[in-house]
């Protein structure tokens, strides 16, 4: 496949770099391929709405699976009980498996498809957001 931006390269693990060297003006209006379909990249404001739309959404669906009673952080709580560590260290060890996907995709050792992107680095995204979360409640008391 090839992506629709002037002067890029074919489909490879690098042609999202190529891409950027390219369209760094108008990255607005870079279009790549998925494995399911074209996508166009708007704003990058429109792109943030669009990530915290998810963040948000993935969050709140999640709450239900993960959260006990009223406890939004029951898992990290409990994880932290068995291992005889912090809750923040244990939610650490469950993001870096998350990390080590995103890691994978910078490298090119995980296809960039737009699925995957989404997936591994609004997952990443989460854990940052619970960790935050965390930090702030335990320095407020």
């Amino acid at each position: 496949m090839k992506c629709m931006t002037k002067n890029c390269e074919y489909f490879h693990p690098q042609w999202q770099q190529n891409c950027l060297k390219v369209k760094l003006k108008t990255i607005s209006e870079c279009v790549y391929f998925t494995s399911d379909a074209c996508t166009t990249i708007g704003s990058f404001d429109d792109f943030v709405d669009q990530q915290c739309d998810k963040i948000k959404s993935i969050l709140k669906s999640k709450a239900g699976e993960y959260a006990k009673d009223s406890d939004r952080l029951h898992n990290f709580n409990m994880a932290a009980n068995i291992n005889n560590t912090s809750p923040e260290k244990a939610l650490w060890g469950m993001a870096a498996k998350h990390l080590v996907s995103v890691i994978d995709l910078v490298n090119g050792d995980l296809e960039r498809s737009r699925k995957n992107l989404d997936a591994k680095i609004v997952d990443m995204q989460n854990y940052l957001m619970l960790l935050h979360y965390m930090l702030i409640k335990d320095s407020n008391g």
